[in-house]
């Protein structure tokens, strides 16, 4: 309680100061607004007040007066005002040359005036075109500043993850010269960053490992493959340490690499213990009589000739009673069959033949020698059998830390390009579907999901399945399974994400689903989650979308070979999200100023052909589908021409209203014109928009609009019209609309029918 209490309080604060600073905002530009209209009121009474002062006033000297309030009034307020002005200025030179030379208009345009006025016109537009080009430069290079500012905080919130990194990340330009080191370095090879800035790989590496790391650097510069490769490299102390490198190409302009990627692993201690273990194969193969490992000499049927006494240990019998024992009775049935092939194939061919024999949870290596005599014949077989269990289970450890290590730098080097392309990204739904895109390429998918505090709700925004899964999704659940939200109270992360600001892993993703998808019962989880690529050794993790410690949503990563070393990954992800959607949003708002009706408070007809057209086209692009909706209000004009113009806009108000409470966010709602509304219905086909249309026409029927002496019930006509490839562009999609709905009226026959008014 005292938490909340504290984020309350500090939200309070936080709107206070807003506040405050959206009204000093607001007094510096109305200020701005008066100096303008002083400067431009002074520069007019100063041209009067030396008209008056010229004895002998003429075209010419009115025309030299009037060009300082022209260019005054071009340069403050624009091309339109300065044309305005040079206008004005003109007629009133005419009007005060007839007036003090006591001539007509008419003998004063002919006198020559008319060519002041057509400098003055030009003078006019002339100067306000060139403030407006010097004020859009100012703009222009105030937002570059500002991106660029973006992406230093960005670069510096990277590296301040990677310092934190086990392994070495670094990268280098071209030639190889480091860039950038994170602090694991010195950990690992006990220099200081700033010592290798500059420098590159080839002053440390082993004379001997030169040629082989040039070569491998030239592979990746030219082809941009990663590869995987191992080198040894000197460390401060002057010893030399074998190091695993993996590298990436970061692709710049032309498809070719502009920075390289690479993440280094100390594998020193593994070469040691390969070199040991080489070694003692090599001994025990030298060795008859190892005393570790089990060296049996037997005849050609399979009987013990002679045996070790780690042989006569492991197995449990004296050396006496092996002696004459046949190998095959010494095992169990199913590994007597594979070793008798396999002595069978080294009395055949005379070479040695290797198996491996799996004891419950130990696995032993058998390896079946011949041993020849004086004629090169098969005489004896020499079987030496070794516990591998250690080293198996080694190898599969460092397979997996390497599968690792591979997943982590494929992450880093997809995070880079995210990262590039969210400081240049315009369209955020465009970006999202190029992460989607590239997650998918590593096995992994991923939820965007926005939250609204109030309601206690997070909503989707993003979801990267094929629009053939969401559409089999939406048939079996029944619900927009890409536009779904669920309650904060049932999201187990929550607390992690909002309180803490660090992402979480789910081992079981089926149980946090449970809770959280909407009324679903576990016949349709069944269905549903294999669908989603979600299965019972499926991981997740949910990081939050942070923007200045504000909590904007959350981004959901799953797959099955996900692990909790992939969180600090995924965080990187989330914050290039959510810089991204808070540009966004910012952008979105800007735009919505402009392209809002102020009536209704919805998007005004700009405003829809402008994102109409950029869901048409992204509709084109990623193939899925896109509807609209014409609807207008019936027997409008007779309730303005009975009630009221006021009573008209009461109308326009509920109907945008309920048109906004009716469909999902992502839907364009507009103000066509007059007492026409057009909704832009994204990413639904023919079957969804017609239940948004059968819904709209039932919300709007039920609407009751009451004043002092009358009470209304309305209603309106709606047409319907689907994106296909007969439909080029907007303006055809919303005219098949448009159609729709006149057809919808004459089937109806609304035009006929009485006004629903009761007074």
């Amino acid at each position: 309680m005292y938490i909340r209490g504290f984020a309350k309080l500090k939200g309070v604060r936080v709107a206070v100061f807003l506040d405050r600073r959206y009204h000093q905002n607001m007094t510096l530009g109305l200020t701005l607004k008066f100096g303008k209209v002083i400067s431009l009121v002074g520069s007019i009474l100063l041209y009067l007040l030396l008209f008056f002062l010229l004895e002998e006033p003429t075209d010419g000297s009115v025309t030299a007066l009037a060009l300082l309030p022209v260019m005054m009034a071009g340069a403050l307020f624009g091309v339109w005002i300065g044309v305005l002005a040079g206008g004005l200025a003109f007629g009133l030179n005419l009007w005060l040359l007839s007036y003090t030379r006591f001539i007509t208009v008419e003998h004063a345009f002919a006198e020559g005036a008319g060519l002041g006025g057509v400098v003055l016109v030009a003078l006019g537009a002339w100067t306000g075109w060139a403030f407006e080009q010097r004020r859009a430069m100012m703009r222009e290079l105030a937002a570059r500043r500002s991106a660029e500012t973006s992406l230093r905080h960005e670069q510096e919130r990277l590296r301040m993850i990677t310092d934190h990194l086990h392994e070495v990340v670094c990268y280098t330009d071209v030639a190889g010269r480091y860039m950038y080191v994170n602090a694991a370095v010195q950990t690992i090879l006990g220099y200081e960053p700033q010592e290798l800035l500059g420098k590159t790989p080839f002053e440390f590496v082993h004379p001997e490992d030169r040629a082989y790391l040039q070569e491998r650097f030239t592979h990746l510069l030219t082809t941009g493959e990663a590869g995987r490769a191992e080198f040894r490299f000197r460390h401060r102390d002057g010893r030399y340490l074998w190091m695993e490198v993996l590298g990436n190409a970061i692709v710049a302009e032309g498809n070719l690499p502009g920075e390289l990627v690479f993440t280094v692993r100390d594998v020193h201690h593994r070469h040691e213990q390969d070199q040991a273990l080489r070694q003692n194969v090599a001994m025990v193969r030298a060795l008859l009589d190892s005393p570790t490992d089990i060296a049996l000499l037997v005849d050609r049927q399979g009987h013990i000739l002679e045996a070790n006494e780690a042989a006569a240990q492991r197995l449990k019998r004296p050396m006496e009673e092996l002696i004459g024992k046949n190998i095959y009775d010494l095992s169990l049935p199913h590994l007597n069959e594979a070793r008798r092939r396999r002595a069978e194939e080294v009395l055949v061919s005379r070479k040695a033949q290797h198996l491996e024999e799996v004891y419950g949870k130990a696995t032993f290596e058998t390896s079946i020698y011949p041993v020849l005599d004086e004629r090169g014949e098969v005489a004896n077989l020499a079987v030496f059998v070794r516990d591998v269990t250690r080293y198996r289970q080694a190898e599969q450890a460092e397979r997996e830390r390497s599968e690792q290590l591979r997943r982590a730098n494929a992450l880093i080097a997809a995070l880079t390009q995210v990262a590039t392309r969210c400081d240049t990204a315009a369209d955020v739904d465009e970006l999202l579907h190029e992460v989607g895109s590239e997650l998918r390429k590593l096995g992994f998918y991923c939820l965007v999901a926005l939250i609204r505090p109030e309601e206690r709700q997070f909503v989707s925004r993003y979801l990267s399945l094929d629009v053939t899964v969401l559409s089999t999704l939406r048939h079996l659940t029944g619900f927009m399974i890409e536009d779904f939200s669920f309650r904060i109270d049932n999201f187990a992360p929550y607390e992690q994400l909002e309180q803490h600001h660090q992402g979480w892993f789910a081992e079981n993703l089926i149980q946090v689903l449970s809770s959280v998808l909407p009324g679903l019962s576990p016949e349709q989880l069944e269905q549903v989650l294999p669908l989603a690529q979600i299965h019972p050794n499926t991981h997740g993790i949910f990081t939050p979308l942070l923007v200045q410690d504000r909590l904007l949503g959350l981004l959901g990563l799953w797959g099955e070979t996900l692990q909790a070393d992939d969180v600090p990954a995924a965080m990187l992800f989330a914050n290039q999200i959510a810089n991204a959607l808070e540009k966004a949003r910012l952008y979105a708002e800007v735009q919505r100023l402009s392209m809002t009706d102020e009536l209704t408070g919805i998007y005004n007809r700009r405003g829809l052909l402008h994102l109409g057209r950029r869901e048409l086209e992204r509709a084109r692009r990623f193939q899925r589908p896109l509807s609209a909706l014409m609807l207008d209000v019936d027997h409008f004009k007779e309730i303005n021409d009975t009630l009221g113009h006021a009573a008209g806009d009461a109308v326009l108000k509920e109907v945008a209203l309920c048109c906004q409470q009716t469909v999902r966010e992502l839907d364009v709602v507009a103000r066509y014109g007059g007492d026409e509304f057009a909704i832009a219905l994204v990413e639904a086909d023919e079957q969804v928009a017609e239940e948004v249309r059968q819904r709209l026409l039932k919300a709007v029927s039920l609407l009751q609009i009451e004043r002092a002496d009358w009470v209304m019930h309305i209603s309106i006509s709606c047409g319907l019209s689907v994106l296909d490839e007969t439909i080029s562009d907007l303006e055809t999609l919303l005219d098949r609309a448009d159609q729709a709905l006149y057809r919808h009226k004459r089937r109806w026959k609304v035009d006929s029918a009485e006004v629903p008014v009761i007074h």
